[in-house]
């Protein structure tokens, strides 16, 4: 290792070492500067650089450039734009509503995403999924009536009381210890469907024209359903196979076809002429049911 000391450096200047120069042959000219026509639309001015350019704008020193206040001036100091931030900008969109709630607007301008009474308004949840409590209770009540039936409240079919009367159903025959809440579920979509075509089949294009589809019919069907949802909570009393549970299923049967099958008549009045054989396909379907209670 040698010391930090002892290292020098030394250079060797030699007055007499010279450097190839480029020769320029005889008869050459001393090099110009490249100069360019003036072009049309070009003018003087304060731009990009010097000489000829884009107009006057860009740019330090005489010349062209691209607008004006945009390059340097003759001082030297450069010229920026400035913005006036509280001040509107004329370009700027308008501004515009929001999404309304309730009648209030979005955004209200006090700080507050959401106006204080942006969901007074709303609808109650229930309204918004269709299902009409007070209308499920007076079809309920319409179709315990053994003697007289409604039928201007079931204009408009709904599923929520057959679904909730189809669980009650399977409710009942948990209590029996019989685990049917799919069973009930599945019988009721094929007795609706089977009931719709049979009824298509014997009335024709009709039931079509009187407004008689799918849905209203799987309506009708679960409001039929209630007197057996009665006798399957009041089998719970009496002995599984005794001869009252029997006459109560029998009467249950009748109560649930008199419903269904009026219905559809009052629904499509060119049916009164097939009643009996409307009324069989009922008996048929809902004993279907009856012998889940009995069995």
């Amino acid at each position: 290792m040698v010391p930090h000391d002892d290292v020098s450096l030394s250079f060797d200047t030699n007055p007499n070492l010279t450097f190839p120069q480029h020769r320029r042959p005889q008869g050459a000219h001393p090099q110009q500067p490249m100069q360019f026509p003036p072009q049309p639309g070009m003018g003087p001015g304060p731009g990009l650089g010097s000489g000829p350019g884009f107009g006057p704008g860009l740019g330090s020193g005489p010349g062209s450039g691209f607008g004006p206040g945009a390059g340097a001036a003759p001082g030297g100091n450069m010229a920026f734009m400035s913005f006036d931030m509280s001040k509107p900008s004329a370009l700027a969109p308008p501004p515009q509503a929001g999404p309304r709630f309730g009648g209030q607007s979005q955004y209200d301008g006090s700080g507050g995403l959401f106006g204080q009474n942006s969901f007074e308004d709303e609808l109650p949840l229930l309204e918004e999924l269709g299902i009409n409590i007070p209308q499920i209770l007076r079809k309920t009540a319409s179709a315990l009536n053994p003697i007289r039936i409604n039928i201007d409240l079931y204009d408009d079919g709904d599923l929520s009381g057959p679904l909730i009367f189809c669980m009650l159903f399977g409710l009942c025959q948990l209590m029996h210890a019989k685990v049917h809440f799919g069973v009930v579920l599945g019988w009721s979509v094929v007795a609706s469907t089977f009931i719709y075509t049979v009824f298509n089949l014997l009335v024709g294009a009709r039931s079509s024209q009187a407004g008689l589809d799918l849905y209203r019919c799987c309506s009708i069907f679960g409001y039929g359903l209630l007197p057996m949802v009665l006798y399957s909570a009041v089998s719970i009393f009496f002995p599984r196979r005794g001869v009252l549970t029997a006459i109560a299923a029998v009467v249950a049967i009748v109560w649930c076809t008199r419903t269904a099958a009026s219905l559809l008549v009052a629904i499509v009045p060119q049916a009164d002429d097939v009643r009996a054989l409307i009324a069989f396909m009922c008996i048929v379907t809902y004993f279907c049911f009856a012998l889940l209670v009995l069995f």
